[in-house]
């Protein structure tokens, strides 16, 4: 559940996509069309494929943690479910072992990884328990 690519239906920047790595590489092509059928594709696998294949934002570098960071959210605040899974890792390190992402998003044994999914899930967990704890939004 706490997967990219984990079908949780959101709604991000006006946009609903199918899961995650729908709208993660969606926002990162350049062209409409290519977004809009990235959106559109029938798993988050071909979104992949399909955004791989599609020119990059020029801003794409400076975006993509934010923009992860922000789908990551919308899932996680969207779907109570899913929010009590993340919860319920208590205070513990995620590591994210995504087999198809990059080392930047997912942790890898040979310590390339930045596994800022992980990070980003963390965070994510911190300001769920706060809301329920402190009221804060």
């Amino acid at each position: 559940m706490l997967r990219n690519d984990f079908p949780a239906q959101i709604t991000y920047a006006g946009e609903t996509y199918a899961s995650v790595l729908h709208g993660y590489w969606s926002l990162s092509a350049a062209d409409a069309s290519a977004r809009s059928g990235i959106r559109d594709a029938p798993s988050g696998r071909e979104a992949q494929e399909l955004g791989g294949q599609a020119a990059r934002r020029k801003d794409w570098p400076e975006a993509r943690l934010a923009v992860m960071a922000g789908l990551l959210r919308a899932k996680f605040t969207q779907h109570p479910r899913l929010a009590e899974v993340l919860l319920s890792s208590g205070d513990a390190r995620i590591s994210y072992t995504g087999i198809s992402e990059s080392p930047f998003w997912r942790d890898v044994p040979d310590s390339r990884g930045r596994n800022w999914v992980g990070r980003l899930l963390e965070l994510i967990r911190a300001e769920l328990v706060a809301r329920q704890t402190v009221g804060l939004a």
